[in-house]
């Protein structure tokens, strides 16, 4: 009996934390190849739109804030990842890493020639607490191999922390997270392995396979999300439990990019590339 009541209590708890929370973010329908979802801590979205693949200049970025879409910043060529840092947000751009103000002026934070070697295929961008910027470098997109994994400091000063002539995990990184103190987790393109990079000595270790063409991580609760691009799929891994086997939450999706989660952590936001718009699904 006691049992009986403590689990009609937890199914109490539940029921009542999903009637308050918050509702799930609309679908942003009519977006030209977007790549990359960043949520803000208000719930602000910002888009990154590559417009015709290779084309320069028509690249946007859209903000849609209390419902409300507009153009963000616009000029940009391939924009994909975004991350951002004391209200600038910053956008992984082709060859270059740029920064867009908060009038929505351009302008480049990192240029092809302060990297080590010259950048194919910038690709995503995380910041860690002490505003160390995390850049994945997807080299090759086509056959895979020559892609980098950097770090960047607030001056501009970049750093190579691996590559695939130096480590054969990393082929053609794409998804980058800090969300695990001392490490960043990297999921690859190519390969479909979700790495870990020990921050202390640039260490690599395979966490798991199988995520098929791996593009955006994203934290919610315990579990990790991450998003195959070639095999339109959502998938997710629990990170407090070893060995732990992953779990696929969603497929039939049109190129699932990068994703995001929304503060309340109910909700991962998925990018369909090739289906034009961002949509929202619960973790539960």
């Amino acid at each position: 009996m006691r049992l009986i009541r403590l689990l009609s209590t937890a199914a109490l708890l539940m029921a009542a934390s999903a009637a308050f929370a918050d509702p799930a973010p609309a679908t942003v329908n009519d977006l030209k190849m977007p790549e990359s979802v960043l949520v803000m801590r208000d719930g602000t979205l910002f888009i990154s739109e590559i417009g015709e693949f290779g084309k320069d200049g028509d690249g946007t970025i859209v903000r849609v804030k209390d419902g409300v879409r507009s153009v963000y910043a616009k000029g940009l060529n391939d924009p994909k990842g975004l991350a951002e840092r004391n209200g600038i947000l910053y956008v992984a751009d082709k060859d270059h890493v740029m920064m867009v103000l908060a009038d929505g002026t351009v302008k480049p934070f990192l240029k092809p020639e302060q990297f080590p070697k010259k950048p194919q295929f910038l690709n995503d961008l995380a910041f860690d607490m002490n505003t160390i910027l995390y850049i994945s470098d997807s080299g090759d997109i086509q056959n895979g191999g020559g892609g980098a994994v950097y770090r960047a400091t607030p001056d501009g000063r970049v750093h190579l922390i691996a590559d695939s002539t130096t480590n054969p995990l990393v082929q053609s990184p794409n998804g980058v997270s800090t969300v695990v103190k001392g490490y960043l987790l990297v999921v690859d393109f190519a390969t479909g392995d979700l790495i870990r990079i020990r921050l202390r000595d640039f260490s690599i270790e395979k966490l798991h396979g199988g995520f098929g063409g791996g593009d955006g991580l994203a934290m919610a609760g315990t579990w990790l999300y991450i998003s195959d691009w070639k095999g339109g799929k959502l998938w997710r891994l629990d990170l407090t439990t070893a060995g732990a086997t992953p779990q696929l939450v969603k497929e039939g999706f049109a190129a699932s990019a990068d994703i995001d989660s929304t503060p309340d952590s109910q909700y991962i936001l998925v990018p369909e590339m090739k289906g034009g718009r961002v949509v929202a699904v619960p973790v539960n």
